[in-house]
């Protein structure tokens, strides 16, 4: 995947859909994730399932709770959940600031913003920061949908303050819970 300021992801392929479980990479070819592999853990994984006219839409009342970022090695992106896309934060690789997790490689992290207090709005509006919804249960979420494709997926023992500043987030934002996603380590032969 080459670094772009806005990658638009494919359709996911959730669960019971046609073909949707597919068998993961062998061993040689575990250092990353295809575009489809993170779209369906970004979509299926945050359970966002409600659409307005075939694009994400939320309740304006409920915006802006949690934004999701993804840190891959080309870059951070901030996910957007109406366009179902990644626009580039930061071209810095900022995985080295980011907690080990045991027992697997991280192909994928995910960083969850808790964003400033929603506004008292009523009616729906299409906006790119996921609502309705706070870090550990969207986190609980993404584990359990990577359970179900054979992947691994842990929170990070501790953030470090370095990787907000890396982001530059507006106050009040702050990274509220950090999530890796990889493959469990391979056992003995």
């Amino acid at each position: 995947m080459s670094q772009a300021q806005t990658i638009v992801l494919p359709l996911p392929r959730l669960p019971g859909a046609h073909g949707a479980r597919r068998a993961l990479p062998d061993a040689n070819a575990r250092e990353s994730l295809s575009l489809e592999q993170i779209s369906t853990v970004l979509w299926a994984g945050t359970a966002f399932r409600q659409q307005r006219h075939g694009r994400a839409a939320l309740p304006a009342r409920l915006r802006p709770l949690v934004a999701l970022y993804a840190v891959l090695p080309q870059g951070t992106y901030r996910y957007e959940p109406v366009e179902h896309s990644l626009v580039l934060v930061t071209p810095r690789d900022l995985r080295r600031r980011i907690a080990p997790a045991s027992g697997m490689h991280s192909v994928l992290d995910l960083l969850y913003v808790d964003c400033c207090t929603p506004e008292e709005e009523e009616e729906w509006e299409e906006c790119g920061i996921l609502a309705g919804a706070g870090p550990a249960h969207m986190a609980q979420n993404v584990a359990a949908h990577c359970a179900s494709i054979g992947l691994l997926a842990s929170v990070a023992p501790r953030i470090s303050p370095q990787l907000a500043a890396a982001l530059d987030l507006p106050p009040p934002h702050r990274i509220a819970l950090v999530q890796r996603i990889g493959y469990p380590a391979a056992g003995p032969h």
